[in-house]
């Protein structure tokens, strides 16, 4: 039987690779945030949700954590992915011009040695998911700004990606 599956939005975040891999046939809808996607659950709106709960990296994803900590919830299935972050921009950038770079919470600390090492003067800025700070970016056309996120986001909202693999350790 189908299911709707609540993943964490917009498309092209780490979530929608899992749904594809993992649930291909399934309709997904997107949420703004973790918690909202955990409610959505919650309340019987949907069937299924995709949400990250650790990395080996950067260790519990809080907004998870919190929420589950909160409320009674049965995890059916671990599944895992391994998480490859680039760092995109529109265009080609001067690495001198950069003043803010946007992710997700959880990709900031992921990549923190690498922020620190190349932009280590730049503001971060948290969003609600990677793939949201990549789209920003390209909504925006913002040539001042880089954002962290996946591979797939940075191609389907049609940014350069500058560097890929920066995540401070692979396992």
């Amino acid at each position: 039987m189908k299911q709707v599956i609540g993943i964490l939005g917009p498309s092209g975040s780490y979530s929608e690779e899992v749904a594809i891999k993992y649930f291909n046939n399934e309709k997904v809808i997107y949420f703004k945030t973790i918690s909202r996607t955990l409610d959505a659950l919650n309340l019987k709106t949907i069937g299924k949700v995709i949400v990250p709960i650790k990395n080996s990296i950067y260790g519990d994803v809080k907004e998870t954590s919190s929420w589950l900590s909160k409320h009674e919830l049965k995890i059916s299935k671990k599944l895992v992915l391994s998480i490859r972050h680039v760092i995109a921009g529109f265009g080609i950038v001067n690495p001198k011009k950069i003043k803010i770079i946007y992710s997700h919470p959880q990709a900031l600390g992921q990549c923190s040695r690498y922020i620190k090492k190349y932009y280590p003067n730049v503001t971060l800025v948290e969003t609600s998911s990677t793939s949201e700070a990549i789209k920003m970016i390209h909504r925006k056309k913002l040539k001042g700004a880089l954002a962290i996120g996946s591979k797939v986001a940075a191609q389907k909202y049609k940014l350069y990606i500058i560097d890929d693999k920066i995540q401070d350790k692979i396992k």
